[in-house]
């Protein structure tokens, strides 16, 4: 995982978080704590996204959406063939890689699984799909169980048939 490189757009061009829901405005966030731990190796970040998701989750279902993240972040590390671009925990805007992994949530949420391997092969090209969406999946079940609901935006499906 490395920070956002020159491909990605700048501040400017990028959406404001304010555009995401509750839900996925605290995926983002404690997606962003948990790779910025990883990152400057500094366990307060960690501890974040614990005292956010325990009074929502409960200590159980906190755990397994920690656990699910961690997966999906050692995942992305691993597999992806490009950087991965994330902002620092606090910042406004979302990266299109941030907005990719709420997307695939919300997909995951809806039972859209094409969609969902789709965007996991756009993020991180095929070898590692697998273990991206089975992140995504305890993460959008979990969430879900407590209605904490991502929101299908795409007016265009994502599979079209060209020919």
């Amino acid at each position: 995982m490395a920070l956002p490189n020159p491909r990605h757009p700048t501040h400017r061009e990028e959406p404001s978080i304010d555009r995401l829901n509750t839900a996925e405005r605290m995926f983002v966030h404690v997606f962003r704590h948990w790779v910025a731990g990883n990152a400057e190796a500094n366990a307060a970040h960690w501890s974040f996204a614990w005292t956010a998701l325990t009074p929502v989750f409960g200590d159980s279902a906190a755990m397994e959406i920690i656990s699910a993240v961690e997966t999906l972040v050692r995942a992305l590390s691993r597999h992806s063939t490009q950087p991965i671009a994330y902002h620092q925990p606090r910042c406004p805007c979302a990266t299109p890689d941030e907005l990719r992994l709420v997307e695939m949530v919300a997909a995951a949420q809806s039972h859209e699984w094409r969609t969902t391997a789709q965007l996991a092969e756009e993020l991180i090209g095929t070898d590692g799909c697998g273990h991206i969406i089975a992140c995504v999946a305890r993460i959008a079940l979990v969430m879900a169980e407590r209605n904490y609901l991502f929101a299908l935006r795409s007016d265009e499906p994502r599979l079209r048939v060209l020919h």
